[in-house]
């Protein structure tokens, strides 16, 4: 997991001396002592490392798409759910309960979704907690998007292009998760996204895909992969089509040919 997520807000004014201060903060220490001062500081770094540590990694959105969902979704119109994995950085496992009820008591107003666990990350400075979000695959860009986020099918040339999607309440529970932990800005721009696509049909397909890492390897132009019955790629999108899908809701996954 990379850090980086959070920005620090900026706060106008300017600092005024102790003697300004000192008479208008009853029942606080007087902070014209040197060592109150220093003791203030402390505390003050102690509340912003703790904060920060809540949101300083990027949140990851794991999901898998089945071929065979795809293709029912196009012949029939009506939309499948499926479950998509969302990590979300903790300050420590120690903490899920309370940042658990924090967490999912933001995103519960906006999806359907199921707590499955805290987690110790080794060799990380932070830990996680694991959210299962429904998420829906469509057929069709006009539908709108429930919950977070969902996929979206548009047919052209007689290939299906899968299409990643993003709601307006990613941007109404952002506001809140900010609200909440008032030091710090959750970063959109900073989601990494892996999605594996799987296929679970009974003959072999074709996917074309570009501007992402698939199994790892950087794919600049459109490249077609093979998947065999029952094989599998991931995908993980290059920043540029991630800030896409986050400034203009969609961005372009990959292409299934019929």
């Amino acid at each position: 997991m990379e850090c980086g997520v959070l920005t620090q807000r900026n706060f106008g004014g300017s600092l005024s001396t102790p003697s300004q201060n000192a008479s208008f903060l009853p029942g606080f220490p007087d902070i014209s002592k040197p060592a109150q001062i220093t003791s203030i500081l402390f505390k003050f770094l102690a509340v912003l490392l703790t904060v920060g540590v809540l949101f300083g990694c990027k949140t990851e959105l794991m999901t898998e798409i089945f071929l065979r969902d795809i293709l029912d979704v196009a012949e029939t119109g009506e939309s499948v759910s499926f479950p998509s994995r969302l990590m979300i950085p903790i300050s420590n496992q120690d903490n899920c309960e309370k940042d658990r009820a924090k967490i999912l008591g933001v995103l519960g107003r906006y999806a359907t979704l199921k707590f499955l666990n805290c987690e110790s990350l080794k060799g990380e400075m932070f830990d996680a907690m694991n959210v299962e979000v429904e998420t829906l695959i469509t057929k069709g860009s006009a539908t709108p998007v429930q919950g977070l986020f969902g996929v979206a099918l548009v047919e052209q040339d007689g290939k299906l292009v899968l299409q990643a999607r993003l709601s307006e309440n990613v941007d109404r529970a952002v506001k809140e998760l900010d609200d909440l932990y008032i030091m710090t800005s959750v970063n959109l721009n900073e989601l990494q996204v892996r999605i594996t696509i799987n296929n679970d049909t009974r003959q072999t397909r074709q996917v074309s895909v570009d501007s992402a890492f698939v199994d790892g390897q950087p794919v600049d132009e459109s490249a077609m992969f093979t998947l065999k019955r029952r094989g599998a790629i991931e995908l993980k999108p290059s920043d540029v089509r991630t800030r896409a899908m986050v400034q203009t809701r969609k961005a372009r996954i990959a292409t299934v040919a019929l």
